[in-house]
């Protein structure tokens, strides 16, 4: 089944509305249209960001994610 550039839209606007609908846990979350990014706060000192992207070649969705933690770098120093 081809993925037409109406239906990509159709179903990233509507990924968007639920994201951002159900998301709403505080000012340093923010979703965009392509991608939910957390800052870090005065409480906590991560960051992150989860991306998602159409790929042509494949016909699908690619979804990444990043993750910025003094936490985890000490973690994985160890």
């Amino acid at each position: 089944m081809a993925v037409t550039a109406e239906l990509r839209k159709l179903f990233e606007n509507e990924l968007h509305n639920y994201l951002k609908a159900n998301l709403v846990c505080g000012s340093h979350i923010k979703c965009l249209k392509k991608e939910i990014s957390i800052k870090k706060t005065k409480n906590n000192q991560a960051s992150g960001r989860i991306g998602f992207r159409f790929l042509n070649n494949d016909r699908g969705y690619c979804l990444s994610t990043s993750v910025d933690s003094p936490e985890l770098i000490d973690f994985f120093k160890k």
